[in-house]
């Protein structure tokens, strides 16, 4: 049924144009985190480890309600991992350090698969 003009879209229609506008955006998300989280390594500051923190933190929170759940798996683990560093249960050491790439590459991965398009790297 066409809605009439001047109406506000459909619940489930509008979720959908947010979740296409959200999937379009979302390459760009991982790439920003994922080049933060890259810079932990060259400055392992309680700031930068922050920082990729909070980002990881919004991935997991909003690609659960968009129902990117490869995505939000890989985020929640790396919000996890960070969140413990952060507390001071486990030191950034060179281990944890390998663990944050593989966590970033697995999210890259997921992003390709549920976007079709690599995220974006800043050269």
């Amino acid at each position: 049924m066409a809605e009439a003009a001047g109406r506000r879209p459909r619940p489930a229609r509008r979720l959908a144009e947010l979740r296409a506008r959200y999937l379009r955006e979302l390459p760009a998300r991982v790439g920003a985190l994922a080049e933060c989280a890259r810079r932990v390594g060259l400055q392992p500051h309680r700031t930068s480890v922050e920082a990729v923190y909070l980002l990881s933190h919004k991935l997991a929170g909003s690609s659960a309600i968009y129902g990117c759940h490869a995505v939000s798996g890989p985020a929640v683990l790396l919000e996890t991992l960070l969140r413990e560093v952060l507390d001071g249960e486990r030191p950034l050491a060179r281990r944890v350090e390998r663990e944050l790439e593989e966590l970033i590459t697995e999210l890259e991965q997921a992003v390709l698969s549920e976007t079709g398009s690599a995220p974006m790297r800043r050269v």
